[in-house]
């Protein structure tokens, strides 16, 4: 059902001359349309930077603790085994 409804709104949409005439003459506002296009865009903008997070800023701090950790067990190993 849900399916057939953006069937026929998307038939609708190509009667109209316009995006404009269509939202005017089927009672539906700009500023909701624009917000929920807005909402989008600042969701794709999110996710974008997550993936960038976690695929570059996370794992060079994993690197520099690792780094940190082998050079703390370097020097232990050298404090006790030091005559």
């Amino acid at each position: 059902m849900m399916i057939l409804k953006k069937v026929v709104t998307i038939l609708h949409l190509y009667a109209y001359n316009s995006v404009e005439q269509f939202l005017r003459d089927n009672n539906v506002k700009k500023r909701g349309f624009r917000r929920r296009t807005k909402r989008k865009i600042g969701l794709v903008a999110l996710s974008i930077g997550v993936g960038f997070l976690l695929t570059v800023i996370i794992p060079i701090w994993g690197w520099i603790i690792a780094a940190g950790a082998g050079l703390i067990y370097c020097g232990w190993y050298l404090i006790e085994r030091h005559k």
